[in-house]
C-alpha cells in the first residue's frame, strides 16, 4: 500500500507545479489532480482500516477530514473553477482572484500531504483541521470574488 500512498503524492506533487507554473491555464489539470490524489488517499486509508476489521464508526470518525477536503476541492473546482471557466481562460477575473488561486492551490496541496502524514501518524490530524479551515476561507473568499468582482472584458 505504501506504493499507492507515494503515487498519490507524486500526482500531488506533479499537479501542484503544474499548477503554480500557469495558473490561468493548468489550474484546471492540477486542481482535478490533486482531487485524484485526495481520493486515492481515501481510498487506501479505508481499506487498510477495514483490513484491521476496525468498526464503521471508528473508520468515518477518522476519515472526516479527508472527506471534509475531498468536498471543499470538489466544490472549488466545480463551482468556481468550471462555471467561471471561459472568464479565467480569457484573463477576465480580477487579479485579486488568481492570487487566491495560488494560495488555494497551495492550501489543497499542503493539506493532501498533511493527509498522507495524518494517516500514518495521529498526530497531524490536528493540523489537517486546521488547514481544512483555512482552505475553506480562501474556497470562500474566491467564490465571492468570483460573483461579485468579475469583470466584463473592458480593457485599456
Amino acid at each position: 500500500m505504501q506504493n499507492i500512498y507515494a503515487i498519490s503524492l507524486f500526482i500531488s506533487i506533479s499537479a501542484f507545479i503544474v499548477a503554480m507554473m500557469n495558473i490561468r491555464k493548468a489550474i484546471f489539470v492540477g486542481a482535478w489532480s490533486m482531487c485524484i490524489s485526495i481520493f486515492l488517499i481515501f481510498c487506501v486509508y479505508l481499506y487498510e482500516m477495514q483490513a484491521k476489521a476496525i468498526q464503521l464508526k471508528n473508520i468515518l470518525l477518522n476519515s472526516l477530514n479527508s472527506i471534509v477536503l475531498l468536498a471543499l476541492s470538489l466544490f472549488y473546482i466545480g463551482y468556481c473553477l468550471l462555471n467561471n471557466k471561459s472568464y479565467i481562460m480569457d484573463s477576465s477575473m480580477p487579479n485579486a482572484w488568481y492570487t487566491f488561486s495560488y494560495f488555494t492551490m497551495a492550501m489543497i496541496f499542503i493539506n493532501n500531504v498533511l493527509l498522507y502524514l495524518s494517516t500514518q501518524q495521529d498526530t497531524f490530524s490536528s493540523f489537517l483541521i486546521i488547514g481544512n479551515s483555512l482552505l475553506f476561507a480562501f474556497v470562500v473568499i474566491e467564490t465571492i470574488i468570483c460573483v461579485s468582482f468579475r469583470t466584463d472584458g473592458f480593457t485599456l
